[in-house]
């Protein structure tokens, strides 16, 4: 790591090599093994990682901090638009639906691919028996779907003719079979329709006290990693440990809002930030919105996701060095500087 107080870019060194290895689990205080942390939540393009929590406090921090962040809808959308599939390469589609969209030629059910593809959702009607004694029936799927008709088709009709009314035809397999092939062969041979054209509005919300819980974890991991036993053995990393073991999906049950909850933390919105994320920003070369941030500065840390920074006051109990992480989620990297 870069030692200079320099602010230049070129001092904001490209983070590599192998991760902090702490003496002991920082949340617990067990002593090793410990288990790799991804300090920015790798499903939201978390690059840098240390090894600093047994595998038990790794688990309650994923499952009780990490995973209800990412499931987010604010959070899904800046994933999306950054194409951040995670470790199962899945990119989050907020907006999937499904939605109706009213057009010219109707309406027809719709659900969003991650690249806000419309497509088109089955709707298949239920197999009647016309008047003169044979079978009607209609369904409307994605031209996209064309080579999926078979099966669609096929398992329609096979449970019609299971049914008291199909079975009440008295049609031999033979003729069940001739039946079956030739909707298939009908529908294969209809011709393709323009999806209506319409419109789909939705709205995000915002879980402040789910993502201000993501970043005071960030906040108490930095301090681990920069600071180390001088900050793990403090009584603020005590007061942290303890808040942050406390989190149940997200939230902590014992603090009645969001207010409450960043009063337990002496920490608060830091609405001041945007300086400082535009100058890290500037470093880095990037845009915030592809940032993840972490900044001590004296006593502070101040930490900021996909733009949303929050100050962490006399998190340090001395005014020690100081440190900038970024973690660029569209260029896949870390930088660091000493200040």
């Amino acid at each position: 790591m870069n030692s200079s107080s320099s602010t230049s870019h070129d001092a904001f060194l490209l983070l590599q090599g192998p991760p902090y290895v702490a003496s002991r689990c920082i949340q617990c205080m067990a002593p090793p093994p410990l288990t790799e942390e991804h300090i920015f939540a790798d499903g939201a393009g978390g690059l840098l990682t240390a090894n600093i929590l047994c595998e038990r406090c790794n688990r309650h921090f994923g499952r009780h901090i990490d995973a209800p962040y990412l499931k987010q809808p604010f959070i899904q959308v800046a994933r999306n638009a950054h194409k951040l599939g995670g470790r199962r390469g899945n990119i989050p589609q907020p907006f999937e639906g499904p939605h109706t969209v009213t057009g010219p030629s109707g309406s027809v059910q719709v659900k969003l691919d991650a690249d806000f593809k419309p497509r088109v959702i089955p709707q298949i009607k239920d197999v009647s028996i016309t008047p003169e004694g044979g079978l009607a029936s209609s369904f409307l799927i994605d031209a996209s779907d064309r080579d999926k008709i078979p099966v669609i088709v096929r398992s329609k009709f096979e449970r019609f003719f299971k049914s008291p009314q199909g079975a009440a035809l008295g049609w031999s397999p033979q003729e069940q079979r001739r039946a079956i092939d030739q909707a298939i062969e009908n529908y294969k041979n209809a011709p393709s329709h323009s999806t209506p054209t319409g419109e789909i509005a939705g709205q995000v919300a915002v879980d402040m006290p789910c993502l201000f819980l993501e970043a005071a974890k960030v906040a108490f991991e930095i301090a681990a990693v920069e600071d180390r036993e001088s900050f793990v053995e403090s009584a603020r990393a005590t007061h942290f440990r303890d808040l942050l073991g406390s989190v149940r999906d997200g939230t902590i049950p014992t603090r009645s809002g969001f207010d409450d909850l960043m009063h337990a933390f002496d920490a608060e919105p830091f609405s001041r930030g945007t300086s400082l994320l535009h100058h890290v920003a500037n470093l880095a070369n990037s845009p915030t919105h592809a940032l993840h941030i972490a900044v001590l500065h004296e006593k502070h840390a101040v930490v900021a996701m996909f733009g949303i920074p929050f100050i962490f006051r006399n998190l340090r109990d001395t005014s020690g060095h100081g440190a900038i992480y970024s973690n660029c989620v569209e260029r896949r990297e870390v930088r660091y500087m000493r200040t």
